[in-house]
C-alpha cells in the first residue's frame, strides 16, 4: 500500500460511500456474478468485488474486475458503474505508486460525478485527487482538493468522511511542517473514528499521532500511540497498520538511541513490507536501519542499506512520473474549459445566434490557451532534460565518492585487522589466568581496554632476593595514551619487568621502579634534550613477603589501597612517572613497608574506572565512590567483587563512552 513516507491514509471508499470490511466474501459475490443476468447488476457486482479485493490488499484481483465493469459499462452507456469502475482504478494505480495514471481515472470520474450531480462521490473523488497531489509533494494543491472534499462532506453532514478529510489535511500539513496544525486534524480525526466504532481506522489515526510526535521530538508520547495502535492492529490482522507501526516504533526508539530495539523493529517491518509489496515502508525502514549501524558504528551494513534506501526511493518518485501526472491535469483542465466552452455555445446558439462575433471570442481564448498549454509543456520538457543531464553529472560524482569510500573502507579493514591481531599479541604478553590463580589464589583482575589493544597492563611474578626473601610480586601500569601508541609502551614496560625480576641489583619496588625509568628512557633516547619523545607510565609495584608478612610498595604517580576489617587505607606513591624525562635528571622512587595480616584486601588500580562519565548526569565516577564501592563489598569473595565491580562500571557508563582503559587488580591476603 503506498503512504508517503509510510504514513498517508488512503479512503477506499467509492460514490455507494460502502466499506468493505476484511471479512467481505468476495467467493459469494463470484457466485452472485454468475447467477446475474442483467448487464446493470453484474456492473454493481463487479465494482463490489474490486472494492473488496483493495480493501483485502488484493490489487491484482480488484484490477481484474474493474477493468471487466469498465468496458461493459462503455458498451452500455452506464455511467455509475463507469465512474465507479475509475474509481477502483484510480486507487489500485494509487497503491502501485502510478501516480500520473491514478490521477487520471480519478479526474475521469470526477467528470462524470459532476455531470450526474453525485455530491458524495464529488467528495470522494476530490479526496483522492489530493492524496495523489501529496504524494507528488504538491502539497498547496493537495490541501485545496483536501478541503473541497471537506466543505462538500460537512454540506452533507457525512461524519464518516468528514473525519477521513481531518486525516488526510492533517498528513499535509506535517509534510509542510506545520506539525500543530496536523496534530489539530489528526486528534480531530480519531476523535470522529472512535465514535464510528471502525477498529482499523483507529489504528491508522493512532499511528498518524505517533508520527507527529516523533517530528515535534516527543518520542515517547510516539511510542506509546504506535504501541497502541500495533495492538488493535495485531488483533484485526491488519497487515499495513502493523508494518506502518514497526517503522514507526523502529525510528522512535532509535531517536532515544535504544538501537537494539529500533534494529527489531525497523527489520520487523521490512519481513511485512515485502510480504505485501509495501516499497515506501521497505524504503523508510532501511534509511532507518542505515542510520542505526552508522550510530553503531557499522559502516559496512550502514552504506549497504542506504545504497537500496536511495535505489528504492529513486524507483517510486522519478521525474517521468511527476512530468506524467502533469500532464494528465493540464489535459483535464483543457477539455474541462473545453467542454464548458462549448455548452455555453451551444445555449447562446439557441438562445441568440446572433451573437456570433461573442463566440468567436471564446473560440480565442480558447486558442490562447491551448498555445500556452503547448508553450508551458515544451518549457518543462525542457528543463526536464536540462535535470536529466545533471542528475548524470551527480551520479558520476556520486559514483566517484563511493569509489573512495569503498577504497578508504578497504584500508579501515586491513588496518582494523592489524590492531586485531596485535591484541593477539597483547594478550600472549599478559599473564595468564592460571598463573594469576598460581600466584595469586584468592584474586581477580578487572580488565577493560578502550580500544582493541590498550596501554593498561598488568604483571605477576615471584623472586627470591639476595637477602633470601621469597616475594609474590605483582604490579599495575598506565601507559601514555591508549590503543595502538599505548599498547607499544606496554609492551616495553612489560619487557623490563620480566628483566629487573631477574637483575640482582633490584630488591625492593622502589628498585624495580628505578631500574624500569632508566631503561624505558635509554629505549626512547629521554637523555637527549631534542628528543621529542615525551612517554612514559604510571605505575605500582607491589611485592609481598608471607613469611615475615611484610607488603612492600613503590608507585609512580599511583596509590594502592588495602581494606582491613573494613576500613580503607590508602597508600600514595610518588607524584613523578616513569620516563618522560627529556633532557632532565631523574628522580627516585620511594620504597614503603607495610605489615599485612591474613584476610586484607589489598588493590592495585589505574585511573580508568574513577575517570568514567556516566551516571544520570553524565559526570565522572570519582576516586571517592571507588574508594566506598571497594569497602562495601570487601567482606565479599574476589570473585564476587569482580563480578560487582563489572556491572557497576558498565551501569554507569551505559550509553556513553568509556574514556580510558580500565585495570583493577584484587587479592586477599
Amino acid at each position: 500500500m503506498k503512504k508517503n513516507y509510510l504514513y498517508i491514509f488512503i479512503l477506499i471508499q467509492f460514490c455507494s460511500g460502502v466499506f468493505y470490511s476484511q471479512t467481505q466474501e468476495i467467493d459469494s459475490l463470484k457466485i452472485l456474478l454468475n447467477l446475474s443476468s442483467n448487464d446493470t447488476n453484474k456492473i454493481k457486482i463487479l465494482n463490489k468485488i474490486g472494492a473488496a479485493a483493495i480493501y483485502n490488499d488484493s490489487y491484482d484481483t480488484a484490477r481484474k474486475y474493474a477493468l471487466i465493469s469498465k468496458s461493459i459499462s462503455e458498451k452500455i452507456s452506464f455511467k455509475t458503474g463507469l465512474s465507479r469502475a475509475y474509481d477502483i482504478l484510480g486507487n489500485i494505480n494509487y497503491f502501485d505508486g502510478n501516480y500520473s495514471e491514478s490521477l487520471e481515472y480519478n479526474l475521469k470520474s470526477l467528470k462524470i460525478k459532476e455531470d450526474l450531480k453525485d455530491k458524495k462521490g464529488i467528495a470522494n473523488s476530490y479526496n483522492n485527487i489530493g492524496n495523489v497531489y501529496y504524494q507528488l509533494k504538491e502539497y498547496s494543491k493537495a490541501i485545496k482538493n483536501h478541503k473541497q472534499a471537506l466543505s462538500i462532506r460537512e454540506k452533507i453532514k457525512d461524519s464518516v468522511n468528514i473525519g477521513f478529510s481531518f486525516n488526510n489535511l492533517g498528513n499535509v500539513y506535517r509534510e509542510q511542517k506545520n506539525f500543530n496544525e496536523s496534530l489539530k486534524y489528526h486528534l480531530e480525526a480519531l476523535k470522529i473514528k472512535k465514535s464510528n466504532g471502525n477498529i482499523k481506522e483507529i489504528a491508522y489515526s493512532l499511528n498518524n499521532i505517533g508520527v507527529v510526535y516523533i517530528d515535534l521530538g516527543n518520542f515517547n508520547e510516539a511510542i506509546k500511540f504506535h504501541s497502541e495502535a500495533l495492538n488493535i492492529s495485531q488483533k484485526i490482522n491488519s497487515l499495513e497498520n502493523i508494518e506502518i507501526s514497526y517503522a514507526n516504533l523502529g525510528k522512535a526508539y532509535f531517536n532515544l538511541k535504544k538501537y537494539e530495539i529500533a534494529e527489531d523493529y525497523s527489520k520487523r517491518a521490512i519481513d511485512l513490507a515485502e510480504t505485501i509489496e509495501d516499497k515506501e515502508t521497505i524504503l523508510d525502514a532501511k534509511m532507518c536501519l542505515s542510520l542505526i549501524y552508522e550510530q553503531t558504528k557499522d559502516y559496512k551494513k550502514s552504506l549497504k542499506y542506504y545504497h537500496e534506501a536511495i535505489e528504492l526511493r529513486d524507483s517510486i518518485f522519478n521525474n517521468e512520473n511527476i512530468q506524467n501526472a502533469v500532464q494528465t491535469q493540464l489535459q483535464f483542465d483543457f477539455e474541462k474549459k473545453e467542454m464548458i466552452a462549448k455548452k455555453e455555445q451551444e445555449e447562446k446558439d439557441i438562445e441568440i445566434r446572433a451573437e456570433s462575433k461573442k463566440q468567436k471570442w471564446i473560440l480565442f481564448l480558447v486558442s490562447c490557451i491551448l498555445i500556452l498549454a503547448i508553450i508551458f509543456a515544451i518549457i518543462t520538457y525542457r528543463g526536464y532534460l536540462q535535470k536529466q543531464k545533471a542528475n548524470k553529472l551527480i551520479l558520476l560524482q556520486k559514483q566517484e565518492v563511493e569509489k573512495q569510500r569503498n577504497k578508504t573502507e578497504e584500508k579501515n579493514k586491513d588496518i582494523t585487522s592489524s590492531i586485531t591481531y596485535a591484541k593477539r599479541i597483547q594478550q600472549a604478553i599478559l599473564p595468564s589466568s592460571e598463573i594469576i590463580k598460581e600466584k595469586f589464589p584468592d584474586s581477580f583482575i578487572l580488565y577493560k581496554p578502550k580500544d582493541i589493544v590498550a596501554g593498561d597492563f598488568y604483571w605477576v611474578s615471584d623472586a627470591v632476593t639476595k637477602h633470601q626473601e621469597s616475594f609474590m610480586m605483582v604490579a599495575v601500569a598506565d601507559c601514555t595514551g591508549h590503543g595502538v601508541p599505548g599498547a607499544l609502551m606496554s609492551v616495553i614496560g612489560n619487557n623490563f619487568l620480566r628483566i629487573c625480576e631477574r637483575e640482582p641489583t633490584v630488591n625492593r619496588p622502589s628498585e624495580a621502579l628505578d631500574f624500569i625509568n632508566v631503561g624505558i628512557s635509554k629505549t626512547l633516547r629521554q637523555e637527549y634534550s631534542k628528543s621529542t619523545i615525551q612517554d612514559g607510565m604510571d605505575m605500582v609495584f607491589v611485592a609481598i613477603d608471607y613469611s615475615a608478612m611484610l607488603l612492600h610498595f613503590a608507585g609512580a604517580k599511583n596509590s594502592i589501597y588495602i581494606i582491613r576489617d573494613g576500613l580503607l587505607t590508602e597508600y600514595k606513591g610518588d607524584k613523578h612517572p616513569i620516563g618522560a624525562y627529556v633532557g632532565e635528571e631523574m628522580k627516585k622512587f620511594t620504597n614503603h613497608s607495610i605489615s599485612v595480616k591474613k584476610n586484607d584486601c589489598v588493590y592495585l588500580f589505574t585511573d580508568g574506572y574513577a575517570d568514567q562519565f556516566g551516571g544520570a548526569e553524565g559526570k565522572k565516577f570519582m576516586y571517592s565512590r571507588f574508594k566506598k564501592l571497594l569497602t562495601e563489598n570487601s567482606h565479599l569473595s574476589m570473585e564476587e567483587q569482580h563480578h560487582i565491580l563489572s556491572n557497576t562500571f558498565d551501569n554507569w557508563k551505559a550509553d556513553n563512552e568509556q574514556v580510558d582503559d580500565v585495570c583493577v587488580f584484587g587479592f586477599r591476603v
